[in-house]
């Protein structure tokens, strides 16, 4: 499924199916997540993080998009969305 994603996202990145961006997102993780099943880049769950990460910035370069996330202790309201504006990211992890 991951090689799937990572061919329509390839797509995606020379503009042949470029929907905001979202292929391009997809791509990169397909693509990333297919050398993970190879056994060439696992480093213990590593590679989800990678792959996100380097998604949403070929998002940001095949259509733009602006994800916000919130955090759970503040009152402000999350602003997801896809727009044409560059990539900006707020995300912010809590560890045990």
């Amino acid at each position: 499924m991951l090689g799937l994603l990572g061919l329509l996202g390839l797509l995606g990145l020379l503009g042949l199916l470029g929907l905001l961006g979202l292929l391009g997102l997809l791509g990169l993780l397909g693509l990333l997540g297919l050398l993970g099943l190879l056994g060439l880049l696992d480093l213990l769950g590593l590679l989800d993080l990678l792959g996100l990460l380097g998604g949403l910035a070929g998002a940001a370069g095949a259509g733009g998009l602006r994800v916000v996330v919130r955090d759970r202790d503040r009152d402000e309201p999350p602003v997801i969305g896809a727009l044409p504006d560059p990539l900006e990211v707020a995300v912010r992890l809590q560890l045990p």
